[in-house]
């Protein structure tokens, strides 16, 4: 990168770390002291990955001291995670190829699992939708997917 912004931790104020970065080229910033919001993205990112670790060590039955195991695998998943605006992972985003979850997919299980309605009356938010064993509803149109007919997410009924 040409330039690193980081928060005031030890590994990025030392001196090495100063050094490396201007041998480099690279310049730096650091945020306000006890204001994490100026690091608002960077934080938001640790936390999703940290919850994620948590979420592996409680599957797998291990202790939180026990992180380090399961962080290439936690990683993996926050990597290999399909953000539905973008139609990319962050890996496919970064490094411009695909890196597939190890299902061979990108796209989430539940966003395959569709159901086919009869679309009763629409407006720009909700839509009154007729389910095939008879059930009508109101969705919001943001769980519709328009191809050839009228599908709405299983998970959102």
């Amino acid at each position: 990168p040409s330039y690193v912004h980081s928060d005031r931790g030890s590994a990025f104020a030392s001196d090495e770390f100063r050094r490396f970065l201007l041998s480099k080229g690279i310049a730096c910033s650091r945020t306000t002291p006890y204001n994490p919001q100026g690091n608002a993205q960077a934080e938001r990112y640790t936390g999703i990955v940290w919850k994620t670790i948590l979420l592996a060590l409680k599957s797998q039955g291990l202790p939180t001291e026990q992180w380090p195991a399961v962080l290439p695998d936690a990683l993996h998943a926050v990597r290999s995670l399909l953000c539905t605006s973008t139609n990319a992972t962050p890996h496919e985003r970064f490094l411009v190829f695909s890196r597939r979850s190890t299902s061979g997919r990108s796209i989430p299980a539940w966003l395959l699992d569709m159901e086919e309605v009869r679309l009763l009356e629409v407006n720009p938010t909700y839509a009154y939708v007729r389910f095939p064993d008879g059930r009508e509803s109101s969705v919001s149109t943001r769980h519709l997917a328009l191809p050839d007919q009228v599908v709405l997410k299983k998970h959102n009924k």
